[in-house]
């Protein structure tokens, strides 16, 4: 080891040419002896990649946004991947009114899929940082069968989306709901005839509030301005409910039910 004083630059940057040299010597070496060998000193590093951990948060290119979507069925199944941009202002001309509306803009939802004998298997892609045109703080789902298992996912990526407020419900079939981790507000569930079950994931950042008749009520997040977070009523009058992360595996929710299970037995 060589210590340079700071008095003597001139040592330092002779030392440093001298070093410099011998890698040179040594590279040139290196390359005669073997021809197929090329010599690297002090490679730089491989180019940064960052993370996608955005990406499945995205719209899939093949999805367009749109605003009112009304979807409704009666003797078949409901599966469709949906862009929901609450900002679109879309002519009301265009957009029909569910049955029970009394005026124009009386319960309208952002998106609104219902089948009367089949399943509903709808994944949605809520477009960031668009406030409703409407005037709502809230981007308004509802999802429903009479006669059939609902599952509804929910994708938002964005720190300035606006609060989802979903109804997911089914009179005979299960209802499984997969909320996005920036969800931050109330849980609703009910099962007249069956069980109502948070994943491990979810479970871990809910606080029960009410477990009464039927319907638990849960927390997920701060208390602060919860009346204005975000807000899902999940309900089945035969089967049960289920609600994880978006990006949770099913092996971590039959981890929490076996948990929950070796707890009594």
């Amino acid at each position: 080891m060589i210590l340079v004083s700071d008095e003597h630059p001139e040592v330092f940057d002779a030392a440093s040419k001298q070093a410099e040299a011998q890698q040179e010597r040594e590279r040139v070496q290196v390359e005669a002896d073997d021809p197929g060998i090329t010599y690297v000193h002090d490679a730089p590093p491989p180019p940064y990649v960052p993370p996608a951990t955005a990406a499945r948060d995205s719209i899939p290119s093949s999805v367009k946004p749109s605003n009112y979507v009304l979807i409704h069925q009666k003797n078949s199944a409901v599966r469709g991947i949906y862009g929901i941009n609450a900002s679109l202002q879309i002519p009301g001309t265009l957009v029909p009114l569910p049955a029970e509306a009394e005026s124009p803009g009386e319960l309208r939802k952002n998106l609104e899929i219902a089948s009367k004998n089949g399943g509903v298997d709808a994944e949605v892609h809520i477009v960031s940082d668009a406030k409703p045109c409407d005037g709502r703080k809230k981007v308004t789902l509802e999802t429903r069968s009479s006669n059939g298992s609902v599952t509804t996912k929910l994708h938002r990526s964005g720190s300035s989306s606006p609060p989802i407020a979903l109804s997911s419900y089914s009179h005979n079939g299960s209802v499984h709901v997969r909320i996005p981790r920036s969800f931050r507000g109330t849980l609703y569930l009910t099962s007249c005839h069956g069980n109502a079950k948070l994943s491990e994931g979810v479970s871990g950042q809910a606080t029960l509030l009410r477990d009464s008749e039927g319907t638990k009520r849960y927390l997920i997040g701060e208390f602060d301005g919860a009346e204005d977070g975000d807000e899902v009523h999940a309900e089945t009058k035969n089967g049960s409910v289920r609600v994880m992360y978006i990006d949770e595996t099913v092996d971590s929710v039959l981890k929490g039910l076996v948990g929950m299970l070796s707890r009594f037995f």
